[in-house]
């Protein structure tokens, strides 16, 4: 019984974690060659606002950056 609630358990933890992100890389490829980089830079922000080592809020800025320097 424990083993099926724990199945049961990362299952719907691991299906949720897997629909959070869905397409975030088009999205953001698609708003950076459309011009609208300033609403990269807001997405950037904002994922650091809630994780201060999140990978690819950290990516998202230095490029934002590198582009207008």
């Amino acid at each position: 019984m424990k083993k099926l609630l724990i199945g049961l358990w990362l299952t719907i933890v691991g299906g949720s974690a897997s629909l959070a992100q869905t397409n975030f890389y088009t999205n953001v490829t698609n708003l950076w060659y459309q011009g609208y980089k300033s609403n990269v830079l807001n997405i950037a922000t904002a994922r650091l606002a809630v994780n201060t080592n999140d990978i690819a809020g950290l990516i998202l800025k230095a490029e934002y950056h590198f582009a207008f320097l």
